[in-house]
């Protein structure tokens, strides 16, 4: 394993390291009521509560065999038809036949729940539900996102005329899932709320029910979705902050040429995500400038990480504030040094952090192999490439 490896997987482990920890503590005390204005029911620590045991083997069964085939489909069969196929199944069956429940997203906080307290019992079923899209993305990038996950396809569906999001605010809005994923740990650890599932913008349409205000705000995440791909993905999405990072040292990733990039650029206008980078050239030698950068953000990171642990303290959370604001802060310094020390390539490829391994870029690449008849490429709208992202 390379050093860049070695360095994601401790900067994994920290993160999930300062998640068990914010578990642990906000456990101790109640420190937020449960909102009154939604319906949903806390599940019993001493007597949980899933879908029937043979359904609920079968929805696992049906995932990791959905996984299998994504992941099949992404780094072999390279079909971008394939690819739609499964995000239609996965939308009809873990969407509209299975109404969103179990959605590993959500397991996040049985997890954090079995963590902080050890009267609760997990289901297995609920835990292989969160473990299992984490170990196929480890080995071979983010194929849960590519078409399995309902949230996420049905987002994609819906996206006809992509319009590109300006990188600073790109790079702002990244930091809520962060925000998102402290909160909803810290919340279900202490067993006030369950808020990724109160507020799952499209659950309501999966099961044809939910309040007005939820069915707003998943219609608005859908039109919005139209021309910003996959909002609730890029800017909320909890686990996806998981994904990432594994997706970094995944073993296997989709690559946009099958061999050599040949800096064609067909593909660089492709993507609706902002997730191909440009090649980069590497400086000669240092520049006193970057030397200067390289000093200012190794003073800027505690900084950052401490401002914002004081700032969650603040806000009256006591310590699991405190981690939870150490671990945003961690989170916006490490995506400014990336931005400013960028590492250089020579090849238009897929950012493995961001990429959501949806092919919608392969077909551009001229190097690819004969398609089929069924694999016919649609034109995909174009629009002005896209900066490097973290």
């Amino acid at each position: 394993m390379n050093r860049r490896a070695w360095m994601m997987c401790v900067f994994t482990g920290a993160m999930m390291l300062t998640l068990w920890c914010c578990a642990s503590i906000a456990s101790a005390e109640e420190r937020f009521p449960p909102p009154d204005f939604t319906s949903h029911q806390l599940p019993s620590p001493g007597n949980p509560n899933p879908v029937g045991a043979v359904w609920s083997y079968v929805d696992v069964a049906v995932l990791i065999a959905a996984l299998s085939i994504a992941s099949w489909i992404v780094l072999k069969r390279r079909s971008r038809n394939m690819m739609f196929a499964m995000t239609v199944f996965s939308v009809a069956y873990f969407g509209f036949y299975r109404e969103g429940c179990v959605c590993p997203i959500g397991a996040i906080q049985n997890v954090s729940m079995a963590l902080a307290d050890v009267s609760y019992a997990i289901p297995i079923t609920i835990l292989l539900f969160f473990l299992a899209p984490l170990v196929f993305t480890l080995l071979f990038g983010r194929a849960f996102c590519a078409g399995v996950c309902p949230l996420g396809a049905i987002q994609d569906l819906v996206l006809i005329r992509p319009i590109k999001v300006p990188g600073a605010v790109e790079q702002a809005l990244g930091v809520l899932p962060y925000l998102y994923l402290g909160a909803a740990v810290a919340l279900a650890a202490s067993g006030s709320a369950f808020i990724i599932c109160e507020y799952d913008p499209f659950v309501g349409f999966f099961r044809f029910s939910a309040e007005l205000s939820m069915i707003i705000f998943g219609g608005s995440l859908l039109v919005i979705g139209m021309f910003i791909g996959r909002p609730y993905c890029r800017f909320l999405c909890p686990y996806g902050v998981i994904l990432r990072q594994l997706s970094r040292v995944s073993s296997q990733h989709m690559n946009i040429a099958p061999g050599k990039c040949i800096q064609c650029r067909l593909c660089e206008s492709t993507c609706p995500f902002g997730a191909i980078d440009e090649p980069v050239e590497a400086p000669a030698m240092p520049t006193a400038g970057s030397r200067r950068r390289a000093v200012a953000l190794v003073v800027m990171l505690p900084v950052i990480v401490g401002g914002a642990a004081l700032l969650g303290a603040g806000l009256g959370f006591g310590l699991g504030g405190t981690l939870v604001g150490g671990f945003v802060g961690l989170a916006i310094g490490g995506r400014l040094i990336r931005l400013a020390m960028p590492r250089s390539h020579d090849e238009y490829n897929a950012n493995r952090a961001a990429c959501y391994s949806c092919l919608r870029c392969v077909p551009a690449c001229p190097k690819q192999p004969a398609l089929e008849d069924d694999d016919a490429v649609v034109p995909l709208p174009v629009y002005p490439s896209t900066e490097a992202k973290s």
